[in-house]
């Protein structure tokens, strides 16, 4: 986090999240399910922190505790929802698809970041 900025390590995050979430859809060995784990942990575990970070940045003067109540109240709202929706869909087509899925969800969050790398404030 010395060398980058939180925004370019986000988006490093969200693509070892979606290759590792891609992968585990599509493997069924259990060594290769732990390193895609392994994976998508790495991804989590690099995105929570710098999602704070940045989200502190752009926080208005003052607001940056009400902004990060904002944002774990969604994710726990996220938490809450997602599940329910996901673990309907995947009792209809089973999980492989699921994951590759999010996977790509993921992908087009990256890509859209990268799109519109130019266009961030100045804090960026």
């Amino acid at each position: 986090s010395r060398y980058y900025r939180p925004w370019q390590l986000l988006l490093a995050a969200l693509v070892v999240s979606a290759a590792g979430t891609i992968a585990f859809g599509l493997v069924a060995v259990a060594p290769l399910l732990m390193l895609a784990a392994f994976v998508i942990g790495l991804g989590q575990g690099l995105g929570s922190p710098m999602s704070n970070t940045a989200l502190y940045e752009v926080a208005p003067a003052g607001r940056a505790n009400e902004a990060m109540g904002l944002r774990l109240s969604l994710g726990m709202g996220a938490q809450t929802v997602l599940p329910l929706i996901v673990g309907s869909i995947g009792s209809l087509v089973a999980a492989g698809p699921i994951y590759v899925a999010s996977g790509v969800m993921l992908l087009a969050g990256a890509a859209f970041e990268w799109k519109n790398w130019g266009k961030k404030k100045s804090t960026d």
